[in-house]
């Protein structure tokens, strides 16, 4: 038969206490990380959505920054073909690199493609060939930390516009 008096009470009381204590601990180890992972995929830089435009054979091109803190430097990297431009190409062939400003949360840049790229959309213009442009956007933050955004796009001179074909991020 089992005694209960208050020393097996407090035995009892006591380890009780401690499994609850256990489990908590563990509870708050993993909200802690759940914290830092949304933290560190929220309190971070998003450049993308660029847009591409033509005027007079001039290519501009407009980005923005989507997250809540301000890039610290970074790469813009051009590749312009008249070859349908894949994932894999654009990923280190870029035929032009361009230092990217610090970028401010939510605000929105507009810049000259200043490459050589005149000749490409008249002959897109003319019918004469295809002009493909891709682009991938590397920017640093934090602590040496780096994101980047890629976008590939079409010209299309039936409407005088360039068509996203696909974009992505890492």
């Amino acid at each position: 038969m089992c005694n209960i008096n208050s020393e097996n009470l407090a035995r009892w009381g006591t380890f009780a206490g401690g499994v609850a204590t256990a489990i908590a601990v563990i509870f708050l180890v993993q909200q802690v990380q759940l914290m830092r992972e949304d933290s560190d995929y929220n309190n971070r830089p998003w450049i993308g959505g660029v847009n591409f435009t033509e005027s007079h054979n001039v290519v501009f091109y407009n980005y923005q920054n989507f997250g809540k803190i301000p890039n610290t430097g970074g790469t813009i990297t051009f590749l312009v073909s008249t070859n349908l431009i894949t994932r894999d190409m654009l990923t280190g062939q870029g035929t032009k690199t361009t230092s990217l400003q610090i970028v401010m949360p939510s605000e929105k840049l507009t810049s000259i493609f200043n490459g050589k790229i005149e000749e490409g959309i008249q002959s897109a213009k003319d019918g004469k060939s295809e002009l493909y442009l891709g682009v991938t956007f590397t920017y640093e933050y934090g602590n040496g930390k780096v994101g980047d955004y890629n976008v590939i796009t079409h010209y299309d001179p039936r409407s005088h516009s360039f068509i996203m074909l696909d974009s992505w991020v890492k």
